[in-house]
């Protein structure tokens, strides 16, 4: 009673029993009132006195007002007051009390913040913690870890197992490998290995939830709070390997990875290999044996990948052997290269008795043709009585078109191609092209020439390609060959 809150309650409720009994009496003399004229109004309406009618409904009406006005305050001001004086009563509470929450509904959001203790990131792959006691115990191992963030790198210093409960939906999921950084504020649940999992993560407003398609059921759901997205789970602390998968308490933990976490993982088990296989998957395809170090297990038999099958499949060397001419000017190889940005391009031949390299500088890929009957007209007298028989091209248009057809017809040569995107048909060619190339990008690094002097740096790699010693030939250049002697 000495509340001055409660004292301006009772003080503002109204005039109390004295305020009942005046509305009470002004009730029962307008009934009484209204039932006398009642008689009387319908005697004189059939009379036809409809004034004195009137009269008598307007008077029922001002005594029904007046007792309407001697009754309660407005409801309305009593509500508000009841209101006002229930938030004081909060607030003086909250004020003797610090530890204290007036509002029911926050104190339930502020309570559940603690059951949202891991934050889903889209931008790390790894699970980071900065709670030394959420490891497993004995599951820490010590060793340095560097960290990529946003504002350069950051050192873990050891890693360890974690046990996360996933309160709405009854599941435990232990994950391996969880950096300790203290420095990190939230606790990070990486959103990449579950997605190449098959699992489906999905922002719906202000809801988040992952969905196991293998499982076809919820694994982890919860909200956004700050503009940052918190599963509705909590750490399991103080949990060892074996109370955690033998404890009834504790349901079966997640596999990720192929290999069931946290337990001793067996060659002989029926699912090895594909989980092995698995596991080579959500490891960027690394190498079996490395693998198999990094998942401290022995060499063995590993399973096949079709991925890697295809990845580093090559193309299969030609089984029919190439059977080189037996005389000068008997086969020509020809063809087509570019200098860095196609700056120059050049015309390459090769014999393919002596393995004598010729060049030819162009402008334009259509000088090609033209710059061969020149070189074969000049050939023809150098190697008098022999003739050409054979030129071996690629399949470049140039070497496919009318004009090319109608000379080798003309001439009696056998044109010889090689398949599309087959290099290594090409034999020597090919080989004479790497030759010259490296020594000429190497002549025009070291003298920092310009790009007109290309055409002679290309001319002067040729000529001492043809008077370099060849092992294959027992040390004799092209040129001695060309010669007959050394």
């Amino acid at each position: 009673l000495d509340d001055p809150v409660l004292n301006a309650q009772a003080s503002s409720t109204g005039g109390g029993l004295p305020s009942l009994l005046t509305m009470f009496s002004m009730l029962i003399m307008a009934l009484y009132f209204l039932l006398k004229t009642m008689t009387s109004g319908l005697q004189h309406l059939v009379l036809g006195d409809r004034k004195t009618t009137m009269l008598a409904v307007t008077f029922f009406c001002m005594l029904m007002a007046m007792a309407v006005d001697a009754a309660h305050p407005d409801i309305s001001a009593h509500i508000a007051s009841n209101a006002t004086i229930s938030k004081n009563l909060a607030y003086q509470c909250f004020t003797q009390n610090h530890n204290t929450i007036s509002n029911d509904s926050q104190k339930s959001n502020i309570d559940s913040c603690d059951d949202f203790e891991w934050c889903i990131d889209s931008g790390c792959n790894r699970f980071v913690t900065n709670d030394m006691h959420d490891f497993i115990p004995g599951s820490v191992k010590h060793n340095s870890t560097n960290v990529s963030v946003g504002n350069g790198n950051t050192i873990s210093p050891c890693t360890g197992s974690v046990v996360i409960h996933s309160i709405p939906h009854d599941t435990n999921i232990q994950c391996d490998n969880v950096l300790f950084m203290p420095q990190c504020k939230k606790k990070l649940i990486p959103a990449t290995p579950f997605i190449r999992q098959h699992y489906t993560l999905t922002f719906a407003k202000n809801k988040v939830s992952l969905y196991s398609n293998k499982h076809n059921r919820m694994i982890l759901s919860g909200k956004e709070i700050n503009n940052l997205y918190y599963f509705n789970s909590r750490t399991l602390k103080d949990v060892s390997h074996k109370e955690h998968f033998h404890s009834k308490n504790y349901s079966e933990p997640t596999n990720f990875f192929g290999l069931p976490t946290g337990r001793k993982i067996t060659p002989a088990s029926q699912d090895f290999a594909r989980g092995l296989l698995e596991s080579h998957w959500a490891h960027g395809h690394l190498n079996f044996n490395k693998l198999r170090k990094l998942l401290g297990l022995k060499a063995g038999d590993n399973p096949q990948c079709a991925a890697c099958d295809i990845a580093d499949s090559k193309q299969r060397r030609l089984r029919q052997k190439h059977i080189p001419a037996t005389r000068p000017y008997h086969r020509l190889f020809m063809d087509i290269g570019y200098t860095q940005d196609s700056n120059v391009l050049f015309q390459l031949y090769l014999d393919d008795y002596d393995d004598f390299t010729y060049i030819d500088i162009m402008t334009s890929k259509g000088q090609a043709f033209d710059d061969f009957v020149s070189l074969k007209t000049h050939l023809d007298n150098v190697y008098a009585p022999w003739k050409l028989a054979y030129i071996h091209t690629d399949c470049d248009t140039i070497y496919l078109s009318n004009n090319m057809k109608q000379y080798c017809r003309d001439q009696g040569l056998g044109h010889e191609f090689s398949s599309r995107y087959r290099h290594d048909q090409n034999h020597k060619i090919e080989r004479a092209m790497g030759t010259i190339g490296f020594p000429f990008r190497a002549m025009m690094i070291q003298g920092n020439a310009p790009k007109a002097d290309i055409p002679f740096a290309l001319r002067h790699a040729n000529v001492m390609r043809n008077h370099a010693p060849s092992t294959p030939k027992q040390g004799w250049t092209p040129s001695d060959r060309k010669a007959g002697m050394k």
